[in-house]
């Protein structure tokens, strides 16, 4: 019997975006990517929030989020 902290779920539970290699953290990096982004003001950070860059998928991810490319970040 598996218990909650062996569990397949548990263990994936951790492969998140937030915590991969491939999400780029700095806002800054998303802003370039997106022309005129920051010009949405006070909007910019209602509809991105915690919206990050995958470099890896080349897409807008949430922390939350997961794929089977995960990488831990070293």
């Amino acid at each position: 019997m598996m218990t909650a902290g062996n569990s397949v779920a548990g263990d994936l539970a951790d492969h998140v975006c937030g915590a991969c290699m491939h999400c780029e953290q700095d806002r800054r990096v998303l802003e370039a990517t997106i022309p005129g982004l920051i010009s949405f003001s006070s909007g910019y950070g209602a509809s991105v929030g915690d919206t990050r860059l995958c470099l890896r998928r080349d897409q807008l991810v949430s922390p939350h989020d997961s794929c089977g490319e995960f990488r831990a970040v070293p």
